[in-house]
């Protein structure tokens, strides 16, 4: 799986919880620990000038300072530009900060070093800022109706690909039962949310994140329809159940930080 995007959604979900109460707790530092900065070496944040670009801070803890002392509550997640074939556009998608500066856009790039194969930190990522429109900000998703859409466009298409025997269908089945389990199951990206997060919270994040997985994996290998309107659909709802899975991606971050999940 890739990291960009659980990336993105640890670094506002961390920030929501440490902007609630700045003064209780130092910054946080995911480069050091976070699982998605496993293969990171370097993190920056830039804001690009006429002469050129401007740090703004390297690693995280810097970073959320610097939103403190501009005056940031809350950050957003911005994902729907985060497609679904291939490697995600640069700069279709990122980090909505509203500071004294205005709204900005924080768009992840990632850049390899030359290294050996074996370098186990070959990026560099940058955040680079963009100016962005308080009109093309649409409202934010809530949890419990991103939560509803995507268990249920998931649902259709484990019913549809099981109809026509595949067995990646059972996949599907047992990523809708993650919600199920509200978050009790480890599933190896809980540093993505902060520790003190609800379990509903976690449930919903969790399910995303596995329905992410199924959609890229190998299993998908034995998905071979000559028919060319049979695999029309099944792209079709397989992009459904992306674009509902980035809402509530989008609906994890607006509602992390808050006690009551559920009810953002």
């Amino acid at each position: 799986m890739r990291c960009d995007l659980l990336q993105a959604v640890a670094l506002c979900c961390h920030a929501n919880r440490y902007l609630v109460n700045p003064d209780d707790a130092p910054a946080p530092e995911l480069t050091i620990s976070n699982h998605t900065f496993g293969s990171v070496y370097e993190a920056v944040w830039e804001r690009v000038l006429t002469h050129g670009p401007l740090t703004v801070a390297e690693g995280t803890a810097p970073w959320y300072r610097k939103l403190v002392h501009d005056h940031s509550e809350r950050l957003r997640l911005m994902a729907a530009g985060y497609a679904y074939h291939g490697n995600p556009r640069p700069g279709a998608w990122g980090i909505l900060t509203e500071t004294d500066l205005g709204l900005e856009l924080w768009k992840p790039f990632w850049k390899p070093r030359g290294a050996h194969y074996d370098d186990p930190r070959p990026w560099k990522v940058v955040y680079t800022a963009e100016r962005f429109s308080r009109y093309a900000t649409a409202s934010a998703p809530r949890l419990d109706a991103s939560v509803h859409e995507l268990q249920h466009a998931t649902g259709e298409l484990a019913e549809f690909l099981g109809s026509h025997g595949w067995s990646i269908a059972r996949n599907f089945d047992d990523a809708r039962r993650v919600f199920g389990a509200h978050g009790d199951q480890k599933t190896g990206f809980d540093d993505v949310l902060a520790l003190d997060e609800p379990p509903e919270l976690r449930a919903a994040a969790a399910l995303a994140e596995r329905c992410y997985m199924e959609l890229h994996a190998e299993a998908w290998r034995e998905v071979r329809p000559e028919d060319d309107g049979l695999r029309a659909t099944i792209t079709g709802r397989c992009v459904t159940v992306w674009a509902c899975l980035l809402r509530t991606f989008e609906a994890v971050v607006n509602a992390s930080g808050i006690d009551q999940a559920m009810a953002a």
